[in-house]
């Protein structure tokens, strides 16, 4: 089975947000889930959630990690989450780190590397709007955009 959403922006979008559920632990009860914000951000290798989602949903850090950022290397909190994306597509019991995130989106949540892997992530720019898909797994039939260009162009 996959799982794929889409999201369309009217303009060319300097951000790719999305609403998800997350849940405090892959066993929590759906009332105890909290819809955020979240921003999908491919230059991120780990996903990291605000420090008011850790102190709303009132989440015990498991580790500490040190991560690198713009600002240079931090020790963060790590603690344990289940994510449900846009798709229906339940992350359970993910690791995820705590961070100071800055916003003027009210995000929530970045979305990483760790989690963009699991599938297919697509952008297209047209028409002066923004088109961002997901799907997981991955199709079987890999599209090479190269590929396509080099069809056009030789016509």
């Amino acid at each position: 089975m996959f799982y794929a959403f889409e999201t369309r922006y009217p303009h060319l979008a300097e951000y790719l947000l999305t609403e998800l559920d997350v849940y405090p632990n892959p066993t929590t009860e759906p009332e105890k889930c909290k819809t955020i914000r979240a921003k999908w951000d491919t230059g991120a290798n780990h996903s990291v959630i605000s420090i008011r989602l850790k102190e709303l949903l009132n989440l015990m850090p498991i580790a500490s990690e040190t991560i690198t950022g713009i600002g240079g290397p931090q020790i963060i909190e790590v603690v344990r989450l289940a994510v449900k994306l846009p798709n229906d597509l339940y992350v359970s019991s993910k690791r995820i780190g705590v961070c100071n995130i800055q916003s003027a989106h009210d995000i929530d949540m970045l979305i990483g590397m760790d989690i963009i892997k699991l599938g297919d992530f697509h952008i297209s720019n047209s028409d002066g709007k923004t088109r961002f898909s997901y799907i997981v797994p991955s199709l079987p039939e890999r599209y090479s955009l190269a590929e396509e260009a080099n069809k056009l162009n030789s016509r």
